[in-house]
């Protein structure tokens, strides 16, 4: 993923911190939680996903926007 220039995998899937060994990761995971995750429903949601990227660092970042 680095090779391709990803910095952040971005996901909704709620079992990835339990199911990965994030710390071998190369990039940060950001974690969404969400009511669902359909595009009409996240994508009016981007700029709060892209402002808590910026507040928040660590290996997995998580994201509340229920």
């Amino acid at each position: 993923m680095v090779e391709e220039g990803f910095e952040i995998l971005l996901t909704v899937d709620k079992g990835i911190p339990y199911q990965q060994n994030i710390k071998n990761y190369p990039i940060q995971i950001a974690l969404v939680y969400t009511r669902d995750n359909r595009l009409k429903t996240l994508i009016p949601k981007i700029e709060l996903i892209e402002a808590a990227l910026k507040q928040k660092k660590g290996k997995l970042i998580e994201i509340d926007l229920k």
